[in-house]
């Protein structure tokens, strides 16, 4: 999220979005890793991994509105949706192994 002021031509609104940019390229580089596909041949995919029943607890009500939240922006943003609902902890782990060992990563 980015504070922006009434007026986005203020010297205060200049002043935060360097600061906020400055502060960004100094603590971020490292977890930045290189995309190595031409722009050109990269496919966009997002693997959204949501339990709503449990054992144990109470059903997460309403946990299918952010899911499908979730799913329209990343589709908006030209992501193919991989969704994976209620999955026990060794289910998520093959899911994202599988999701790591795609070939258009």
């Amino acid at each position: 999220l980015t504070f922006r002021p009434h007026s986005t031509d203020s010297a205060t609104h200049r002043k935060m979005t360097l600061s906020l940019a400055d502060r960004c390229s100094k603590t971020l580089p490292s977890q930045i890793y290189p995309i190595r596909l031409p722009r050109e041949t990269r496919t966009r995919r997002a693997l959204l991994i949501c339990n709503i029943e449990f054992e144990h607890l109470s059903r997460r009500d309403g946990a299918e509105v952010d899911v499908e939240g979730m799913r329209e922006l990343l589709e908006g943003l030209g992501y193919t949706v991989d969704i994976h609902l209620n999955l026990t902890s060794e289910e998520m782990a093959k899911v994202m192994e599988g999701f790591a060992d795609r070939k258009e990563h």
